[in-house]
């Protein structure tokens, strides 16, 4: 289950490793906040932006923001594996669906790593 969060709460749920990124997309494309959702046991944090995070967008955060233990980013996804916090876009996108969602597919590649 799941809880969206309101614009108040956003400061206390984004963690400080995402939030130059998101200021970042919105200077430079105006990629924005558009919700924040928090799993219902609080611990895991999605953040959904209103626009596309393409390759153009993927390419330059790369070269602005390097890949560090608490920063990954992803060919659509930005994520911190140490707060469990990511940033994926809206659009075309039910933040309600049963899919697999950005969260799980972390949760799956921390546990793949465990093994290892």
């Amino acid at each position: 289950m799941i809880r969206k969060l309101a614009q108040s709460e956003w400061q206390e749920y984004v963690c400080d490793e995402l939030w130059p990124v998101l200021s970042w997309l919105d200077e430079r494309y105006k990629i924005s906040i558009s919700e924040v959702i928090l799993d219902i046991k609080g611990v895991y944090t999605d953040i959904y932006v209103n626009g596309i995070l393409n390759a153009d967008v993927m390419g330059a955060a790369a070269m602005e923001f390097p890949a560090t233990d608490s920063l990954r980013i992803g060919d659509d996804w930005f994520s911190c594996p140490e707060h469990y916090c990511s940033i994926q876009s809206k659009v075309g996108q039910d933040v309600r669906r049963t899919a697999i969602s950005l969260t799980d597919r972390i949760r799956s590649l921390f546990a793949s790593n465990a093994h290892r």
